[in-house]
């Protein structure tokens, strides 16, 4: 914004920073959430620096041969990370992988994997309800919209969703809206930090499944089909809500029957 090149060769130095010497990444002493935070945080400054008069050939071939290799290193069997958010993380970066660089979304065992991945993400997040596995909010709303991502994204990677994600993921677009304020927000519960409005998410989902139900919550009313539902049990996760309409003055409770879980502590 400044156009001050010194700025973005200082950004690129901190991003260096994470680099082993050989340009690739530390494989002993690595997990799965700084991956995946490191990994789509260097993709935005690797094609920054394409641009820019800031980045030399070194961290030009640093930048890529750490993205293949981090890429390559979350892919591997034994480095899945499975019942927790960071699973999203780490499937949005296989995803990441496939869309920036061609190599991956044209090789068939890579593709292979990554839907064998969402497959597995649709059945470890969820419960069969549709409620989100870890007892907090906050949480859930991240891994929803890496739902929405690969939802949106997958077929520009080269990979086929299966019906089982897509059926998830509509679950889950339901579960949140049935267990939310009458502003549209989050009762806050858990650890997390609640979200304060969820109509930008639910719209993104509305337009991805073409649901009228889901446009009609994320536009106040204005489009779409009036929900179905007023109060809801989510049987599996033990939640439950009541409310009386779906206007922003309207009343509603949400109830826990359950203790612990990820993040939740005790209720």
């Amino acid at each position: 914004a400044t156009g001050d090149v010194s700025f973005a060769k200082a950004a690129i130095e901190l991003e260096l920073d994470f680099i082993a010497n050989n340009g690739g990444m530390y494989y002993g002493n690595c997990d799965v959430l700084t991956s995946s935070f490191r990994e789509s945080a260097m993709y935005s400054c690797f094609y920054a620096m394409l641009n820019s008069p800031a980045g030399d050939s070194t961290a030009f071939m640093s930048m890529l041969k750490f993205i293949w290799q981090e890429a390559y290193w979350n892919c591997q069997p034994e480095n899945e990370y499975r019942n927790h958010n960071v699973t999203a993380g780490q499937n949005t970066l296989i995803l990441n992988a496939c869309i920036y660089f061609p190599e991956f979304a044209l090789n068939p065992e890579w593709v292979t994997v990554a839907a064998e991945r969402y497959e597995r993400m649709a059945e470890d997040l969820c419960f069969t309800d549709g409620d989100y596995i870890e007892g907090t909010s906050g949480y859930d709303v991240g891994v929803f919209d890496s739902f929405s991502k690969i939802y949106e994204q997958a077929a520009s990677a080269n990979i086929e969703l299966t019906d089982k994600f897509r059926e998830t993921y509509r679950k889950f677009a339901f579960a949140l809206i049935a267990m939310s304020t009458p502003e549209k927000g989050q009762f806050q519960w858990g650890d997390g930090g609640a979200s304060g409005n969820l109509r930008s998410n639910i719209k993104k989902a509305a337009d991805l499944l073409d649901d009228d139900e889901l446009l009609y919550y994320a536009t106040d009313g204005k489009e779409g089909t009036p929900i179905s539902f007023t109060s809801k049990l989510l049987p599996e996760s033990k939640r439950a809500s009541m409310r009386d309409n779906w206007t922003d003055n309207g009343v509603s409770a949400m109830m826990i029957g359950f203790s612990g879980r990820n993040h939740g502590h005790s209720f």
